[in-house]
């Protein structure tokens, strides 16, 4: 909560590596928010874990909400490190395949992602592992940036089977 930016991020030994904030007086508890949060989540599973571990869910009641590591949209902005684990192409092809299947069982998904052709006009890699899906560009803003004239909104993707 009081980390630059907001950021969450480890290192390759998996420990928090985000500086402080600057913060004058931060609001690290805010009751009124958590409890609200609490009552909505109260009927909803939310499972932290590698997504094809999650298949035995997949129903026509099911709704999945994934937000990966999102693909680089250039050469020079290439982090992936979040975690220890990275998320690489692969990880991003083994994505699209776990959305495929879920479809085909019948369940929904919501997909969020970078927008590399906003750079890259040629990159059509995302495009091309979903491109059967429902694809929406949104604007959507960025406060994390070392270069404080670089932050503002950039293209995203929203990918559905809806």
């Amino acid at each position: 909560k009081t980390g630059f930016n907001g950021l969450f991020r480890v290192n390759s030994k998996g420990s928090f590596n985000v500086p402080c904030g600057r913060y004058a007086n931060p609001k690290i508890l805010n009751e009124s928010n958590i409890n609200a949060c609490s009552c909505l989540l109260s009927k909803v599973d939310v499972l932290n874990r590698d997504f094809y571990d999650l298949l035995s869910l997949a129903s026509a009641n099911t709704v999945f909400y994934l937000d990966p590591t999102y693909h680089p949209v250039s050469r020079t902005s290439s982090f992936v490190g979040y975690t220890d684990k990275g998320f690489s192409d692969l990880d991003q092809i083994r994505l699209s395949e776990f959305c495929n299947k879920i479809d085909s069982l019948g369940s929904y998904f919501i997909l969020s992602n970078s927008d590399p052709q906003e750079l890259s006009p040629e990159d059509s890699f995302l495009l091309d592992l979903y491109g059967k899906f429902n694809v929406r560009r949104v604007r959507a803003p960025r406060n994390i940036n070392c270069v404080s004239s670089k932050r503002g909104k950039v293209s995203e993707l929203i990918i559905s089977n809806f």
